[in-house]
């Protein structure tokens, strides 16, 4: 998912605009949606990591957009957007999460244990 940001953060051409501010919706939903997905595909220790090394990649795609293509620019708007979008993307995660954990727990899901009879 981190892959198609990238791509899609650096193609030479921007993506068309649906409607007005819509790249700013999809520097938003692109660094939401990886911080979500890192939630639940990684275990804390590293997860923390990770979401530190998306705001430097949100940092980075900015930048390069701005030094190296020549037909977009860097903003700071988009930069921003993105910065707002991991923090909400982890705590929605989060909240699902803890949902998901609760309404397992009120579920019997697991097969109930037999004695080994002999």
């Amino acid at each position: 998912m981190l892959l198609i940001c990238l791509y899609a953060g650096l193609r030479p051409n921007p993506i068309p605009q649906l409607f007005r501010n819509f790249d700013l919706v999809l520097h938003f939903a692109a660094c939401a949606g990886v911080a979500y997905v890192t939630v639940f595909a990684f275990r804390p220790p590293l997860r923390h990591w990770i979401i530190a090394a998306l705001f430097i990649a949100a940092i980075f795609i900015e930048m390069a957009q701005g030094a190296l293509l020549s037909r977009r620019a860097a903003s700071t708007a988009d930069f921003f957007a993105g910065i707002a979008g991991i923090p909400i993307g982890w705590w929605l995660a989060r909240e699902v999460r803890r949902r998901l954990r609760r309404w397992c727990k009120q579920k019997s899901w697991q097969v109930p244990r037999t004695r080994n009879h002999w």
